[in-house]
This record gives structure tokens, sequence and C-alpha cells, in this order.
């Protein structure tokens, strides 16, 4: 699943299908169907008025979503192709960005919410003290920002990305930052 890109054109989303025999909007509405049921859903509700205008609120609101069982949506635990995996792209932006974005397959992080893992090691990352991580790539020219942190976690699988704005000369050695 997470080797295409989340977006499309004209060319994908509609020209592409359509000489496959194939709808986009009826492919949706049937996903739509299938997924988007209560029994799938949570919904917490936090407000000051009673419970039966907050009731009548939320049955107002939400009272139209299928009640019957929808199917669990089946994410692979390995998000991605081992064809994927240490592979470099380049993409041009049309805004003036120079980014590079290091993205880590990990286990399942969310049962480890009380240890939170992730902003361990970020928060160990993130330090702009002498001679860390972040001060000698800063120092050098290479980068002017650092974030990371969980990009996506699911059932199976979490992505932990690194993401650095990187200068000109920063672009030029990618290898270096790496």
């Amino acid at each position: 699943p997470f080797s295409k890109f989340g977006s499309g054109n004209l060319q994908s989303l509609k020209e592409i299908p359509e000489s496959q025999g194939l709808s986009v909007t009826n492919t949706l509405v049937e996903f739509h169907q299938k997924y988007y049921t209560a029994n799938l859903m949570k919904l917490s509700v936090i407000g000051n008025d009673s419970l039966d205008v907050l009731e009548s609120w939320v049955q107002e609101s939400f009272g139209q979503i299928s009640a019957e069982k929808g199917l669990r949506l089946d994410i692979p635990d390995k998000p991605f192709r081992k064809k994927d995996i240490n592979l470099e792209l380049r993409i041009v932006p049309i805004a003036d960005l120079n980014q590079l974005r290091l993205y880590f397959p990990l286990e399942q992080l969310q049962t480890e919410y009380k240890s939170k893992p992730d902003v361990f090691i970020v928060h160990f990352l993130e330090a702009e003290g002498a001679s860390t991580l972040i001060d000698v790539l800063k120092k050098k020219g290479l980068i002017t920002k650092f974030e990371g942190g969980l990009d996506e976690s699911s059932s199976g699988f979490s992505i932990f990305v690194l993401s650095f704005d990187v200068t000109p000369l920063g672009l030029e050695s990618v290898s270096e930052i790496t």
C-alpha cells in the first residue's frame, strides 16, 4: 500500500481507469459502503450540555452511518515491498523546498504507548547541543531544520520518519546526512 502516491491526476483517476472499463466513482462508493460502517468506528463526545442534548447531536450528525457489519480493512504487516526498501526517490517540488525524508518501517508501536519509544528517539535526535547530530549537520551547512516521529501507525506496523530541510549543499551531500 505504501508503494504508490496517495493522489492522482486526470490521467490516473479518469483516463486510465476508463480505458480499463473501471469507474473510480463506483469503486469509491463500493469502498465506502463496505468499510464505512458503525461497527468499525469509535466516537467520543465531551461537552457541557446534558447527555440528552449530546446524544441528539450525535444522532443528527452520525445517525445515517450504516449499522451493517462492515469488513475490517486488511492492512498487511509489511507496508513496503522488498523492492521499495533502500529506494531513493527524487521528486521535483513546485515550491522552493529541499527536503530529505528517511522512512523506517517498524513493528507496530501502538502497544508501546506508555513507554513512547518513538518520542524518546526523536527527543534524542532533536537535541541541538554542541556536537549533536543536528548541531554538526547545521554547522556543515547541510540542513536548516529537522523533525522526526511516527508518520503512520496501523495494526501491524509503524513508519518512523526523519525529515530534514536541506540546503543546496545538503542536497548535493545526501550521503553525508544519511
